[in-house]
């Protein structure tokens, strides 16, 4: 079988399609280095998961270990097809991760690689404690990001992203399985309308 070194790793090019729904993209192979990922031929500000996140201004996380991409937000759709564009570095000898084949991948990584503080539990400690209590149906890997990027900002008392607040209003809340009870969700809510301007001109204003 055949062996590969760090000077035989290769450029691969991903093309995907937005239609305004997807927000998370699964590359051909396990990223090492990501160049650059552009909608439409735009740059977009591109960082890692576990060391970047959404609410520090990303438009994109690179997730490395799941070879995956997620967006802030559903890029637009368009009339262009394969109008997005992923350019990175991989090592031929080792692909990306099957989803089909370890579909318990990401629940197995979802908060070690999204901490919710500085001092979040490594992978190994009751991992899968940590996921049952926040497991929610329907939710993706992309809305675990979301709600751990917001949780932080709220410990730091940091502003958030538009895009956050988008996903945040999308939410079900006060029902079982939901996501928030009435009052986590309420008490979210008055967050955002605190510490992001845009989101906050857009809610009615209480008389």
């Amino acid at each position: 079988m055949a062996t590969f070194t760090p000077a035989q790793n290769r450029i691969q090019t991903d093309r995907f399609t937005s239609d305004g729904v997807t927000d998370m993209f699964a590359l051909t192979y396990q990223p090492l280095h990501t160049h650059t990922v552009m909608i439409d031929g735009v740059h977009k500000k591109t960082g890692i998961v576990g060391t970047h996140f959404f609410f520090q201004g990303y438009d994109v996380l690179v997730n490395e270990r799941n070879a995956t991409i997620n967006f802030a937000a559903p890029p637009s759709a368009t009339r262009r097809r394969n109008n997005i564009e992923v350019i990175y570095t991989y090592d031929p000898a080792q692909p990306a991760p099957n989803p089909v084949l370890f579909p318990g991948l990401s629940a197995q990584s979802l908060y070690a690689m999204y901490p919710t503080s500085p001092a979040a539990s490594p992978l190994h400690k009751n991992v899968d404690q940590e996921t049952k209590q926040r497991e929610v149906v329907g939710w993706r890997e992309s809305d675990y990001l979301d709600y751990a990027d917001f949780e932080t900002a709220i410990q730091g008392d940091l502003l958030i992203t538009y895009a956050l607040c988008q996903w945040f209003m999308r939410q079900s809340h006060g029902n079982p399985g939901d996501p928030f009870t009435d009052d986590e969700w309420q008490d979210w809510y008055e967050y955002a309308i605190e510490h992001c301007p845009r989101f906050a001109r857009e809610q009615p204003r209480l008389r």
